[in-house]
């Protein structure tokens, strides 16, 4: 298949259901989940119509995406649930199930039993996909009850940019971006506008070069994820309540971790990293640098832990500060062995 240049991310949704064990008499308890953890499970009675609306939303692209390729795939199970099947078991209205809400998708008849492959691409900016509003359907699946019992659906992701698709890159903003974060949601209910949380930015410090510098929010309490890079400052919008490690890295300088909670106002926090061997994070890794850390090491001083951090240089990763790493330090000053 040929490689699409625009923002592209290839995304395969898996979406399995399975009788679990007989229900009330004339009755269909069905559960839906979705990536982001949460469930819901509603009864309903044979002959009953019901639709799961699947959403989703890239935090570090913004939620935007601007084209899309996949598939949904169910077992045999979720037959039972479907409309109507032709002569080998297949559903029919497969159109009528499994609609993309975009005007430009598409959807094809899966070459298997159980698949169901779409496509869809927009790469302009005003039209881009935008999953975290009341736009931002991919899949409104429905169904009717046609048999008894309990059934499970998962929405989750399998695979992204894989190979067998050639699709392995984003580009976003001309750059390419090797990693970045899906969230799933799936529901009974049509998705309200997703503007629960709140934003999280901040100015950043870094030395050495102009070069970007890696801002990465993950949740210590939910299963939040974004990424973002910048030069001078850094913003994710919408994060949900919760607790955050905010870890800053850039090449050649410390990596530093932040603990952020977000609640409902907008979080501010700036954030600096410094060079290796920077044991006075000044920016600059100087001869100040071995005398403060020989000063630590006499116990003449105390230095905070990502001070420790940048002056533990000589090799061993241990997390201490010792005379090894003063003179590791002191090598790099007299450039006899620079550590950047």
């Amino acid at each position: 298949m040929k490689k699409i240049i625009s923002l592209l991310l290839a995304v395969m949704l898996v979406v399995s259901v399975a009788a679990i064990a007989a229900g009330a008499a004339g009755t269909a308890k069905v559960t839906v989940a979705g990536t982001d953890g949460k469930t819901e499970t509603k009864t309903f009675n044979i002959g009953d119509t019901f639709t799961v609306y699947t959403t989703m939303y890239s935090a570090q692209f913004d939620g935007k995406i601007a084209s899309i390729m996949g598939s949904q795939e169910y077992t045999d199970s979720v037959v039972s649930l479907a409309e109507e099947l032709d002569e080998e078991g297949l559903i029919v209205n497969k159109k009528d199930m499994f609609p993309l809400t975009y005007a430009s998708s598409t959807l094809a008849n899966g070459a298997v039993k159980g698949g169901v492959y779409f496509s869809s691409s927009e790469p302009s900016s005003s039209k881009s996909f935008v999953f975290d509003s009341n736009d931002c359907l991919l899949i409104v699946t429905k169904y009717t009850v046609a048999a008894e019992g309990d059934a499970q659906i998962n929405t989750a992701v399998e695979s992204l940019a894989t190979d067998d698709f050639n699709l392995t890159k984003i580009i976003n903003k001309g750059k390419v971006v090797d990693g970045y974060n899906v969230t799933i949601h799936s529901s009974f209910s049509y998705p309200a506008p997703s503007d629960e949380g709140a934003s999280v930015s901040g100015a950043i410090t870094s030395y050495i070069d102009d070069s970007e510098v890696t801002v990465k929010l993950a949740g210590t309490d939910n299963n939040f994820t974004a990424e973002t890079k910048g030069v001078n400052d850094y913003s994710f919008d919408t994060v949900p309540a919760g607790e955050y490690t905010l870890t800053v890295s850039k090449a050649n300088h410390v990596t530093r971790e932040y603990t952020i909670t977000v609640a409902d106002a907008a979080v501010a926090q700036d954030v600096k990293i410094c060079p290796k061997g920077d044991v006075n994070n000044d920016g600059e890794t100087d001869i100040m640098d071995c005398s403060l850390a020989q000063r630590y090491i006499r116990e003449l001083t105390d230095l905070d832990p990502y001070q420790i951090a940048c002056g533990d240089v000589s090799g061993e990763g241990d997390g201490e500060l010792d005379i090894q790493d003063v003179s590791r330090i002191l090598r790099h000053i007299r450039e006899l062995a620079l550590l950047y």
